[in-house]
């Protein structure tokens, strides 16, 4: 077996020991409760910024534009100390671990797999779920600064790679499975496409790829309707949905998923829509 180990460079020391410059949120002395009402304000107003990157941020080649957005309405986005941290550690809650439940549930399909990518890795939970399913060789691939920081520093198991998952820079064939939580949603669809193409190029013939994603259910479904059909709890994930901003969110949910992943060399095995996730297991073709 060609492993991904002895042709990718593992950046995970680097990341781990790099200091990193605050950003302009940083800079502010600000206790928790501020920080909550900051956000809770800028999701009442609906009003975005572009992200604000400090001078001297390592790693800033690497960092495509499309990402430069205040997503989820978090004030400078996933770039800086303190908002990156915040966000890895309440995520699960917000989502009321239902996400955590999945990647356990996921991860544990794949137990058997020597190598696996987790696209996008944001703090390192998915990857983490996979270590700790027995997967022997897992690797991450996340773009801020900020949140590859934490995953070094949480993870040291974890191999990563700071970067974008249209251009991983691993080698052909290289990975058994490779995993996407709350990743695709996020990426302008000409880049979706381009990280697809990659995606069939790094994974195994027979290999698989699963992405984790919010279900367009209640993103959809008349309020009404999801009050009747699915209670307090579908109310409350229309909420945090339509609450957050999500600039490619519409496009995802209007894609035809299996035509998309088969028009890349991609077979749906397994599908399942439940609010608040959807989820598919699709098997690259030989």
């Amino acid at each position: 077996m060609t492993s991904a180990k002895s042709i990718a460079v593992d950046q995970a020391e680097y990341w781990r020991t790099v200091e990193l410059p605050d950003s302009w949120i940083d800079q502010y002395t600000i206790k928790l409760p501020r920080y909550l009402l900051m956000i809770f304000r800028q999701l009442l107003s609906g009003t975005v910024s572009k992200v604000q990157l400090p001078e001297n941020l390592p790693g800033v080649e690497n960092i495509p534009k499309y990402v430069l957005q205040e997503f989820h309405s978090l004030p400078n986005g996933n770039y800086s100390k303190h908002i990156a941290q915040g966000y890895a550690k309440s995520f699960d809650a917000t989502m009321l671990n239902t996400v955590k439940r999945k990647r356990i549930e996921m991860a544990e399909r794949f137990a058997q797999a020597q190598t696996a990518l987790d696209l996008g890795c944001g703090g390192g939970n998915m990857a983490q779920a996979l270590i700790d399913a027995g997967v022997d060789e897992v690797w991450g691939i996340e773009p801020s600064p900020y949140l590859i920081q934490i995953a070094a520093k949480n993870h040291p198991k974890l191999k990563l790679i700071q970067g974008v998952a249209e251009a991983s820079g691993l080698p052909d064939s290289c990975m058994d499975v490779v995993s996407a939580s709350f990743f695709f949603h996020e990426i302008p669809p000409r880049y979706a496409d381009q990280i697809l193409q990659e995606m069939y190029r790094i994974i195994k013939p027979g290999g698989h790829l699963f992405f984790i994603e919010p279900s367009p259910i209640h993103f959809f479904m008349p309020k009404w309707s999801l009050l009747k059909q699915h209670g307090l709890r579908g109310l409350y994930f229309r909420i945090v949905s339509s609450h957050v901003f999500d600039p490619f969110v519409k496009a995802w949910h209007k894609k035809d998923l299996r035509k998309w992943l088969d028009s890349h060399g991609f077979d749906v095995i397994e599908e399942d829509d439940k609010i608040p996730l959807r989820t598919m297991i699709c098997q690259r073709r030989a």
